[in-house]
């Protein structure tokens, strides 16, 4: 297990900032002092993955305007598309 983020189905995800929208609709956005993208970048394929497939409620706590939200899939394999709810 990493020490700086960690997700699994039945835990939450966290990181020193928590998820942002823009950062699970696009998996190759990640922060710039990650030390292992290629892992962060997968650990958000698979969490996308289990969001859509499960039809999970995202929570952004962060963020100032979107609550939370269900992501959708796009065309393209690496960008997922959030549909914001009101909370």
């Amino acid at each position: 297990m990493r020490g700086h983020r960690e997700w699994r189905p039945d835990g939450p995800i966290s990181g020193r900032r928590g998820l942002l929208p823009i950062h699970i609709e696009r998996l190759s956005w990640i922060p710039a002092y990650d030390v292992e993208p290629l892992v962060s970048i997968e650990t958000k394929r698979n969490l996308a993955r289990y969001a859509i497939e499960n039809h999970v409620l995202l929570v952004f706590e962060h963020h100032p305007e979107i609550k939370a939200g269900y992501l959708h899939p796009t065309e393209r394999p690496d960008r997922f598309r959030l549909e914001p709810v009101e909370m």
